[in-house]
């Protein structure tokens, strides 16, 4: 790796126009945008996951968009060996490569390193479900997860006793460990964008009625049968619900929107206090 080689990073809350930023400096710079995005990353539902249209595609290269179908897991750890992968074809190309997008996780990885993690064999990682089912809930969590009690999210928590099954170490040795970085000697320019809550607000509104009048409706409508029964991340897609509800008589299609809309700038505020906390060397555009 050369010391010369340059990644660029665009975060902010959804609604910011990120993924507009980043075509436009693709085609400025010379470069190739990259998902950092956790549901842009399936392929099921490309219009409420607010991909890139297929005229922004043909304008400049893409990675990770629609990578994954819904069955497919994305951890951190998967989504940070694909953006290795991104980017060193990139560099490759001589293509500066623009990670763009509100997954903070992803971004921390990829800028501060990740702690490694034993990959585990399936053997443990179903051992840890047949225990889950098995064991009361604060039994299970007592046994294999510790301190980290305020744990509460199903596939976390197996995540974790599949970790100690295997190693004999909880989940806090691996992540007292020094962290790896996939590019040590690049130099990340990290930017944040930065609106008025009121603009932000309002893009958050309009952005899930524009969805609706490209087709977020039929979209929904051909995914529900393979997403509604699965264990699928796709399903916490923003509107994914609200339409089914609508789909199935349960609500009127203004409640959708209203209550999507509502869904999204409530994701942005989180967003917002994610960049503040976390990003604050990120330079505020």
């Amino acid at each position: 790796m050369k010391k010369e080689q340059k990644i660029i990073i665009i975060s902010g809350p959804t609604a910011s126009g990120k993924s507009g930023l980043a075509v436009q400096w693709a085609k400025q710079y010379g470069g190739a945008v990259i998902n950092a995005d956790a549901l842009q990353i399936y392929d099921s539902l490309p219009i409420l996951s607010a991909q890139p249209s297929l005229a922004e595609k043909n304008d400049v290269l893409h990675y990770l968009y629609g990578e994954l179908n819904h069955q497919q897991q994305c951890s951190v750890a998967t989504w940070l060996e694909l953006v290795k992968e991104s980017i060193l074809s990139c560099f490759s190309q001589n293509l500066l490569p623009i990670v763009v997008g509100g997954t903070g996780m992803y971004l921390s990885a990829l800028l501060d390193g990740l702690n490694f993690i034993p990959e585990i064999e399936q053997k443990f990682i179903q051992q840890a479900e047949d225990l889950y089912l098995q064991l009361e809930k604060e039994k299970f969590i007592q046994q294999f997860v510790g301190d980290n009690s305020n744990i509460i999210d199903k596939q976390k928590l197996i995540r974790y006793a599949s970790v100690y099954l295997q190693t004999n170490q909880k989940m806090d040795f691996w992540h007292s460990q020094p962290k790896i970085k996939a590019f040590p000697q690049a130099e990340f320019l990290h930017y944040t964008i930065k609106l008025s809550r009121e603009q932000l607000y309002e893009n958050c509104n309009l952005r899930f009625r524009k969805m609706i009048e490209q087709g977020a409706i039929l979209e929904v409508e051909k995914a529900l049968p393979n997403i509604m029964d699965s264990n699928s991340s796709v399903k916490k897609t923003i509107g994914f619900a609200e339409i089914s509800q609508y789909l199935q008589g349960e609500i009127s299609l203004e409640s959708a929107c209203n209550l999507a809309s509502q869904k999204t700038r409530n994701y942005a505020k989180r967003q917002l206090t994610w960049i503040n906390n976390r990003f604050s060397t990120a330079v505020v555009i």
